[in-house]
């Protein structure tokens, strides 16, 4: 059982049986610790401990499951904890204490499993650095913990998680905003060196309401560009004219639950066209694949050509090893959100 996979799946279950959707969130947060950390997985036998956790993303899944659920004793259930979680990521991974944030990364090597985007370029040199998307993240997680303080006659703590959104957000658009590209990037702890390579985790501030809408415009721009991100299949993972684009997991390949987060940001900034698009070709690639494979997978060719048994995971193809996992959940979650949301 995974963090992030687990607030995919009840994104999904919600459409489906409330109680399933909420018990996908309530599992995880009996996994809590009492310092407020929540492990990174969890599993029927004894697991080792380990210091990673994985992207904040419970809140923005609870919330969306009280919304159709409506049951109130969930979301008070849910609300300490995750309020716990947040201020533990807020005291654990801020590296230099300038109030953002960066991924622990693995201590065996390049990568960062805790961003759960293993093998993605922005951890290849095991750089200690800011990173966009857990901000991100942070933000939109105090902001609905705002929604859900609200809900709960909470009015103080409401406008407090708010004015902490708020904060943050101004944060992450003075420091980690690069005008010259025109994309949010993640950036270097010690010597604020940009990293430059043009990956999905560029938009994710939009997830969070960060950027107005002269910024929102110029992310547009990458996005929707053919050459960059508007693949046959987008999103892609790293803009497909960077020389470490590949068909390589987070290395290129679409993730789904990455565009479910990235079609209820341009919805969000009115990019309806763009975002029914995005859907679109998203839920077509996950039928065209299942109709042929009988399946759903972990990632997809953003040209859409490859099949997905063919594409490697950290090197491995198909039943070599561990390869494009089937019957992958977030992606059907996500599609049975997509058929109800759309």
């Amino acid at each position: 059982m995974w963090l992030w996979d687990s607030a995919f799946a009840a994104i999904g279950w919600r459409h489906l049986d409330a109680q399933m959707a909420q018990d996908c969130i309530l599992a995880v947060l009996a996994t809590q610790k009492g310092d407020g950390f929540i492990p990174i997985r969890d599993a029927p036998e004894v697991l080792a401990d380990a210091p990673y956790t994985q992207p904040p993303i419970l809140a923005w899944a609870a919330w969306k499951t009280y919304q159709k659920a409506g049951e109130r004793a969930f979301l008070a259930s849910c609300y300490q904890p995750l309020c716990d979680f947040i201020e533990w990521l807020l005291d654990n991974r801020d590296p230099d204490g300038d109030g953002l944030l960066g991924w622990l990364e693995n201590a065996d090597g390049p990568g960062a499993g805790e961003s759960g985007w293993d093998n993605s370029p922005r951890f290849d040199d095991d750089v200690a650095r800011n990173h966009v998307d857990l901000n991100s993240y942070v933000v939109a997680e105090m902001s609905t913990l705002g929604d859900m303080a609200e809900a709960l006659g909470l009015n103080t703590e409401a406008m407090q998680w708010r004015g902490r959104a708020d904060a943050l957000a101004a944060l992450i658009n003075q420091k980690l905003w690069n005008e010259a590209m025109g994309l949010y990037l993640d950036r270097e702890v010690n010597d604020g060196q940009w990293f430059e390579i043009k990956t999905a985790a560029c938009f994710l501030p939009m997830h969070a309401a960060v950027p107005d809408a002269a910024r929102a415009q110029r992310l547009m721009d990458h996005l929707t560009d053919p050459g960059e991100f508007w693949t046959a299949l987008p999103v892609p993972t790293v803009a497909a004219d960077e020389a470490t684009y590949s068909d390589d997991m987070w290395r290129g390949p679409v993730w789904m639950n990455v565009n479910y987060m990235t079609w209820e940001a341009l919805r969000r900034y009115g990019y309806d066209i763009e975002a029914g698009q995005l859907r679109q070709a998203s839920m077509s690639a996950i039928r065209q694949w299942y109709e042929q494979a009988g399946c759903t997978f972990e990632f997809y060719d953003p040209e859409n050509a490859l099949h997905p048994y063919a594409m490697p995971r950290k090197g491995v193809i198909g039943d070599a090893g561990r390869g494009n996992i089937r019957d992958y959940n977030w992606t059907a979650a996500v599609y049975v959100a997509w058929a109800n949301e759309g």
